[in-house]
Formats: structure tokens, sequence, C-alpha cells
């Protein structure tokens, strides 16, 4: 009677270690499953901040070379500069600022 009780006892707790160890391994996957889906996720956010990054930048170049060739300066000529001042791109061609639509006119500017 004492033997079976013991090993009812030692069954029990067997019974526990291995559930214990099997929940343990499972959260492991999961979570390590998880870290990759966050992962692939983050990555695919930073590359679409990038692309629109990128084509906003080139639009936006293509607009100040569009309105440089259109002020009556002739293109390309030499000293012509593209420059970034407060996320807005500027074209100044040969220490003259080139009007963009939109913008106000210099007070030099009849």
């Amino acid at each position: 009677m004492a033997s079976q009780a013991i090993f009812g006892f030692i069954g029990v707790i067997l019974g526990s270690l291995t559930t214990s160890v099997l929940t343990i391994y499972r959260e492991r996957l999961a979570t390590r499953r998880e870290l990759t889906i966050r992962d692939q996720q983050y990555e695919r956010d930073r590359k679409a901040a990038r692309d629109t990054f990128q084509r906003e930048s080139i639009l936006a170049l293509q607009s100040a070379v569009f309105w440089a060739t259109m002020s009556g300066s002739p293109w390309p000529r030499r000293g012509m500069m593209v420059r970034v001042r407060g996320g807005a791109l500027t074209l100044s061609a040969a220490g003259a600022a080139v009007r963009m639509p939109g913008k106000p006119r210099p007070r030099r500017w009849a």
C-alpha cells in the first residue's frame, strides 16, 4: 500500500515536470515566431519608408529642375546647385535662387 502511494507520487511529479517542460518549450517557440514576425514587419516598414523618401526626393528634384528650366536660365549651367534647407529643395544658379511655384519672390526680383 505504501509502495503504491510512493509510485503514485512519483508519477504525479514526473507528469508535472513533463508538462512544465513542454509548456516552456512551446512558449519559447511562440516567442521566437513573434520576434521573427516583428523583425520582418520592421524591415518591411523601413523599406517602405526608404522607398517613399526616395520617391519624394526624386519628385522634388525633378520639380526643381523643371522650374529652373522654365525660369529662362540656360540649362545646364555651371554652378547650378541643389540645396536642402529645412526639408525643402532649393535650386540655385550661379548665386541666384530660382523661384519655385507657391513661394514668395525675393525682394530683389521685380
